[in-house]
Parts: structure tokens; sequence; C-alpha cells
């Protein structure tokens, strides 16, 4: 298996893995706030637990208020107020057996007949406070009944705690009217009676109240914003227990904070759970990183590392007959092997371009002593001829053919200076590097070597910049000569440009005579060079081809020149793009 294949492999179980932990994460996020909608759920639950326990609670207050109310001993006493009923029925054992609080009897109109309080701490009796008839006015809707058979329930709220009450009207034991009266009863919510309901519900409950010296300042501030319609609020009393809050009315519309403690299982429970799985997901997070880490040492940095060490002896040539070493088919050993033969080649070019460099050194030395020595040879040979020539004239000067025939002479000197001149530009070809040159200046520079008289020129070749022998220059003004020269009748020089799939072509093209098709290929030719008025155009397509750029003549003869003068990809660029 290549490196690709293994590394896409580890990636992707990384991945996998990466994925279903972050997904396991972001379950836990959601799992712990439904573990929070489960506790209120719960804490809920509890509450309405505790608060049907009370209503029970008030139940069982009423059925034993209606087996006293419903009671002829009960209706007579409320017509004589006869001390008998007192002394049979109004004592602490009679009160205690039926956890009976409060005791109080009014005429129909709401008016005190007799009242008995019993402490639920002590049991002791006692008479109703002095300030009780404020809390149970003559006509007060809970002394109220819309029948004789009918029973209110409801809590009352006095200074020593709340209070659950029943009344009812006092009736005959077949339950007739009329009624002389109605009877009231209460049962304490103390210690005692959370305790009874706590142990029905399995969850502590207390009570407070604004007048309770125990409330704390949230219980207080519970008790400002909520109301019986709040419903449940549970607030995290520690990291253990958490407590439900609702608020309920006594008969007076002062309200009562019922408070529920629980244990936060269900929220702890689910904690220790996503913990847990916190630390199996974090466990398989290092494992896998470590996994990855070791496998992306072992299959590439360590054998890469390796390689980079061996290749940097091999380039400090430390190390010319290094072997292979991985073993495989993956990326790194098919590296390994191309480094090896990279290098053996490159060696064996390196040795080659060595010969070829000192073969051509020394071929290009001679070339340009000879060119030397063959100028200067001619130079003064010329001097010597020019000088017996002017004064044969001047001897002369009286016979018209001798006179032609030195013209004649004079003429083949000139061809010989300008056969020197070509040569001159044969001895400075190849040695200077090639480089990058913009056209239109290397045309520009060319023109100003030529005098084209009144031949217009249009140069279109702004900002194309080719790679090429720094005698450019040469190249272009010899293209110029030739169109003033031999094009006849030229009045135009247009060179241009267009880009192709191969490269760029440069047109360079006059309105001359133009190049019969016989001799399109012939002005390139060596052979050619003797005659000097077509010799120019060897040394162009030379100059050109030292950078692989060719050119041909495809002009129509009659109606002008036409060069294309081809640049391969890679051999041109616009000057633009390179100043960017």
């Amino acid at each position: 298996m290549d490196i690709r294949k293994k590394t896409l492999l580890v990636l992707s179980i990384t991945f996998i893995i990466i994925l279903f932990c972050t997904i396991a994460g972001v379950s836990m996020t959601l799992y712990i706030d439904q573990l929070g909608h489960l506790e209120q759920q719960q804490v809920t639950t509890d509450v309405t637990q505790v608060i049907s326990a009370m209503v029970n609670e008030q139940d069982d207050l009423s059925n034993t208020l209606r087996d006293w109310s419903y009671w002829n001993d009960t209706n007579q006493f409320a017509l004589d107020q006869n001390q008998y009923y007192i002394t049979q029925n109004m004592n602490e054992k009679s009160l205690s057996t039926i956890r009976v609080n409060l005791f109080m009897l009014t005429d129909t109109q709401g008016n005190l007949v007799y009242g008995k309080v019993v402490d639920p701490v002590t049991g002791r009796e006692s008479q109703l406070p002095e300030n009780f008839s404020e809390l149970l006015p003559p006509g007060h809707p809970f002394l109220n009944h819309t029948s004789l058979t009918d029973t209110n329930t409801g809590f009352l709220l006095l200074p020593t705690g709340p209070m659950m009450i029943a009344s009812s009207p006092v009736l005959n034991n077949m339950r007739e009217g009329p009624s002389h009266g109605v009877l009231v009863m209460g049962r304490s919510l103390n210690k005692g009676a959370f305790a009874r309901i706590s142990r029905t519900t399995g969850n502590p409950i207390s009570a407070y109240w604004k007048g309770d010296m125990v409330a704390d300042d949230l219980q207080l501030s519970l008790l400002k914003q909520m109301n019986p319609d709040s419903g449940v609020v549970s607030i995290p009393s520690s990291d253990d227990t958490i407590s439900g809050f609702t608020v309920i009315n006594d008969v007076n519309g002062r309200k009562i904070l019922i408070v529920t403690n629980q244990p936060r299982d269900i929220y702890l429970n689910g904690l220790t759970l996503i913990r847990t799985y916190l630390i199996i997901f974090i466990f398989l997070l290092l494992v896998t990183l470590f996994i990855v880490l070791f496998a992306v040492d072992q299959i590439v940095l360590k054998r890469l590392n390796h390689l980079t060490n061996r290749v940097r002896m091999l380039g400090q040539g430390k190390n010319d007959d290094m072997k292979p070493e991985f073993t495989g088919s993956d990326e790194i050993t098919l590296l390994e092997q191309a480094i090896l033969i990279a290098h053996t080649d490159l060696k064996n070019s390196e040795q080659e371009l060595m010969k070829i460099s000192t073969s051509l050194a020394t071929a290009n030395q001679k070339l340009n002593l000879i060119s030397l020595l063959t100028r200067k040879d001619l130079t003064n040979q010329t001097f010597i001829l020019s000088s017996y020539l002017e004064l044969a004239k001047t001897q002369l000067a009286r016979k018209d053919h001798i006179i032609e025939t030195l013209q004649k002479c004079a003429q083949a000197i000139q061809s010989i200076d300008e056969t020197i001149e070509y040569s001159k530009d044969y001895q400075d070809m190849g040695i200077k590097l090639p480089k990058w040159q913009n056209v239109k200046i290397a045309l520009l520079l060319g023109l100003s070597h030529v005098s084209i008289g009144n031949i217009q020129h249009n140069i279109e070749t702004a900002d194309l910049e080719i790679f090429t022998d720094p005698l450019i220059e040469k190249v272009f003004q010899r293209l110029f000569e030739n169109s003033v020269k031999h094009g006849d009748h030229v009045t135009l020089i247009r060179v241009w440009h267009t880009v192709t799939f191969e490269g760029v072509t440069i047109f360079f093209e006059d309105d001359g005579i133009g190049i019969p098709l016989e001799k399109k290929e012939q002005i390139f030719l060596r052979a050619e060079f003797t005659r000097v008025s077509r010799g120019s155009l060897i040394f162009v397509r030379e100059i050109l081809d030292i950078t692989g750029i060719t050119i041909t003549e495809t002009g129509e003869p009659g109606k002008g020149v036409r060069f294309e003068i081809m640049v391969p990809n890679g051999g041109y660029r616009n000057y633009q793009d390179n100043q960017d």
C-alpha cells in the first residue's frame, strides 16, 4: 500500500473517531440540558405530590369536621352553649385524638360563640387570641356557605404559622336544617404535620411566609415575585440537593411559600455517567492521536528525514556511492530510486558537459583567432590596394577606361570591407549569454543603424519580450537593410506579432518586390554568403537559432517580403506581467 492510501486510511479513521467524539460531546451537552429538564420535571412532580398530600390532609380534616358539625350535640351546643358539651368534648384528649388545633363555633352571622386553641407542640389548651376575630371576622367569605351541606377548606396564616382550616354549617344527625351556626376546625402545619406529609411523599417539606423570622433572602424574594399561578420553581440549594418552591394563598390572600427538598439523584447520576464517557472519549482521542502521530512518523517523517540526510550528504559529495535502502513500492521508495537515477544521470551529464564545454571553448577561441587574423590581413591588404588605386587614378586621370577599371576595383574593395564587417559579427556570436530583451526596443535600435529615407515604419510589438542572444539588434538591422536595399519600391515596413498555441510569431513585412519562390530558402543558406546582398540573412538565422527561434520567408512575390519569426513557448513573456 502506498503512502497516499495509508495516509488517507489513517486520516479517515481519525476523522471518524473525532466525528464520533464530537457528536458524543454535543450529545452530552444536550444530555446535560435534558438532565436539567428531567430534574425540573421531577421537582414539579414532587411538589405536586406534596400539594396532593396536603389536599388529602384537608380532606381528612373536612371529614372530621363534618362528623362534628352534623351531630345533634353540636347543634344543641350552638343553641345553648351548655357546659356539658364543653366538658365532654372540648378537652385536650379529645382534640388531640382527632389532631385538631383550632375549634371555633360561630352563629349564622359569623359572630364567635365559642373558640379554643390547642398548642400543636405541648398539647395545652388556650383561648382564641384577642385579634383572632380580625382573621375571620363576621361576614368573612370563608364562613359563608352556598348550601347547608357545603364545606369550605383553605389555609389560615396565623402569627405562629400556617394552619389548614375547614368550615361547615352545624346541622342535626339527619343533616337537616335549620343551621344554628358554623363550625370551624383547624390543623396546624407545624413540623409534625410536615413530617407526616414527608413520610407520605418521601420528600422533606416546610413553609415560609413574610413574617417568618426563619425565612432567608431567597425565600422572601420568591414570596415577593411568585403567586399561585407561577407554578413550581426549582433552584439547586447545594451540589447534592435541589429545592422546589410553590406559593399558596390563605383565606385572606396572604402568601405562603411551600418548600420541598430532594436529593439530585437524576442529575448527579447523569453527571457521573457523562464524566465517565468524557474520560473514555478523551482517552480514545489521545490514543488515536498517538497512533496517528506514530504512524505518520514511521511511514513518512522518519523515512523522509533519513532520505533528506542521505541526499544532503550526496550533494556534499560525501556519499557518491549511495545504495538503495528502502524497500516496497510506496512513494518514498520510488523517490529514493528516482534520486539515485537522477544523481547517476547528472554525474554522467556533468562529465559530458565538461567535455563539450572544453571543446566548444577551444573551438571558439580558434574561430575568434582565425577571424581576427583574417580581418586584420584583409584590412591591411585593402588599405594597401586602396592606396595604390588612388595613386593610379592620379597618374592616369586622362584615360577613361583606366578610371572605370579602377572604380570597379574600388567597388570590390568596398565589398571586401562589408565582408569584414559581417565576419566581425560572427566573431561576437555566442560569446555573451542570452537574456530577456524588449522586441520594440531592439527593433528601434536596429533601425537606428539604417537610413530608410521616406519609408514609413509601423512597430506593433509593445510590451513583448523574448529570450535571445544579445545580437538580436543586429538581426533586426539586417532585416531593415534587406528591405531598403532590395525591396526596390518599399514605402512601408510593418512589424507585429500574434500568440499561437505553439508560442508567439513576430511578422516583419514590407510592400516591396518580395522574394521569388525559388530564392525563399536560398537566402538563408551558406552558399549565398559569397553574395553580400543576401548573405546577411544567414547571420540572422544563426543568431536566432541559438535560443531555438526559427525564421522563414512567406511573402507573396511582387507584393513584398514577409518574415515569420517563431518564438517557442517559454521563450517570450509580457513586459507588464514581468513587472507585476
